[in-house]
């Protein structure tokens, strides 16, 4: 019964006996079937993302289920999370084309980096100031002392971005977008994934310092002497290039699998997830990042086949992708199964605070600070810089960022678990705010941005 309590935990964090494993099946069912009908009968044109739909589904899921998140099968969490993760990046590299890419490549990859960079440091700084007694200290003590670190690393959570959300919504309407802006923002989408999840490591490595002078944990001499300027910046070099290359050479030998072992249909699905699991196993033993190199094994295998192997890597596409949203499903909800609601009301002004930082502000600035090294217009890059959405990835930090938290003991014993919660409430917040809000004015800004098009090519004509 262990393994089906695991199993079944991702349908809420409630260990109680009286919660049986009927329920948990039940509850497990409705919450993957309730989307479905909802975007049938009330959200017909989906104006409002299934992810928003999903997340707000914990304030229901919880009261039902009990409210311990901090419990039941985190690692079982933990290691689903890296499995759809790597998956969602390989499907992301499937559905890239150089061809595509080779005009905005440039821009795309200081977007996704530095910019990822830019937007982490700028959300954080300026939450920290708003919460810090030593600045505006608008907190009034309900999240206690929060350092600048552990701001830093709520600014990482929140600085990747989902393309989906917003290619669904602008490929619904009627009007004309230069195909440049859409090509940049699934490239960037598929980039600060693992570019987020880079720095966001070098954040954690910076708490775990922070504690280890405190004398709150004890950890490795190395790891102490891995925050200077020339360490990070080598970290980061090493984590891209070996990745990418470790992912080219996993793309390559796809090839030679799919076309050498005359796969079944039926068996493509199992030969994609073992390509994904070795790459990322491999990449991170060789200290190169194992997110990037499932994007890069996935666009080399996509790009590089020949004329006669076409088939079976559309067979490939189309048998990762129901697991690829399943897995993208599986992280949406185990997020919103372990929100507390209490949390959720009780740091909603600070939520509300940081979705505002980081839509208003944060964003748009990483997005204008590069825009000379682009060909967009200042109307595109606008509508690139509201074409953030939360995805999968900052919900999986977050829950990564609950467990630092409680380790590093930063906070009184008594509020550790509270002030992780509280935290995790706040990106819950940001990332539902920016779900709704951006899915709804959207249309308008894509309208607006399709008007100067417009009129570009009028005044082109005359």
């Amino acid at each position: 019964m262990d393994l089906i309590s695991n199993l079944l935990a991702v349908s809420g964090p409630a260990t109680e006996n009286s919660i049986t494993d009927e329920v948990r099946f039940f509850g497990l069912g409705a919450m993957l079937l309730y989307p479905i009908i909802f975007n049938k009968f009330i959200n017909k044109n989906e104006r409002i993302p299934t992810q928003f739909i999903i997340l707000i589904s914990g304030l229901v899921i919880v009261p039902i289920f009990g409210k311990t998140p901090l419990q039941a099968s985190d690692q079982f969490v933990h290691i689903t999370h890296l499995i759809s993760l790597n998956l969602i990046l390989f499907s992301s590299g499937l559905e890239t084309k150089f061809s595509s890419i080779r005009s905005i490549l440039r821009y795309g990859i200081i977007l996704s980096t530095i910019g990822v960079a830019i937007s982490t440091v700028i959300l954080g700084s300026l939450f920290y100031v708003a919460v810090s007694d030593k600045f505006l200290g608008l907190n009034n003590g309900i999240l206690g002392d929060l350092p600048l670190s552990v701001c830093m690393l709520i600014g990482a959570s929140l600085s990747s971005t989902d393309a989906s959300a917003s290619i669904s919504i602008l490929n619904r309407l009627r009007v004309k977008l230069p195909e440049k802006v859409l090509q940049i923002i699934k490239f960037e989408s598929s980039i600060n994934d693992p570019a987020a999840v880079i720095i966001y490591g070098m954040v954690t490595s910076w708490i775990f310092h922070d504690a280890h002078l405190a004398g709150k944990i004890s950890i490795a001499n190395e790891i102490t002497g891995n925050l200077n300027l020339r360490a990070i910046t080598d970290n980061f070099v090493g984590l891209f290039s070996t990745g990418s290359l470790v992912g080219a050479i996993f793309g390559y030998l796809s090839i030679w699998m799919l076309k050498n072992l005359n796969l079944r249909k039926q068996q493509l699905l199992s030969a994609g997830l073992a390509i994904v699991s070795i790459n990322y196993a491999v990449s991170n033993f060789l200290g190169g990042s194992g997110l990037i190199s499932a994007f890069i094994a996935g666009m080399v295998l996509s790009n590089l086949h020949k004329s006669e192997e076409v088939t079976i890597i559309q067979n490939l596409k189309e048998s990762i992708e129901p697991f690829e949203e399943l897995a993208e499903i599986f992280i949406y909800c185990s997020f919103a199964a372990r929100v507390d609601p209490d949390s959720l009301f009780r740091v909603l002004p600070w939520g509300l605070m940081c979705a505002f930082i980081m839509m208003v502000i944060a964003r748009p600035l990483s997005i204008f600070v590069f825009q000379p090294f682009s060909r967009l217009r200042w109307k595109e890059a606008s509508l690139l810089g509201w074409c953030g959405f939360k995805g999968a990835v900052t919900l999986a930090l977050s829950f990564e960022m609950v467990e630092i938290i409680s380790k590093t003991n930063f906070f009184d014993s008594s509020v550790t678990t509270s002030t992780a919660q509280d935290i995790q409430s706040i990106i819950f917040i940001t990332a539902i705010t920016n779900l709704l809000v951006q899915s709804l004015s959207m249309p308008a800004i894509a309208r607006w941005t399709s008007q100067s098009e417009e009129a570009k090519t009028l005044e082109a004509v005359d």
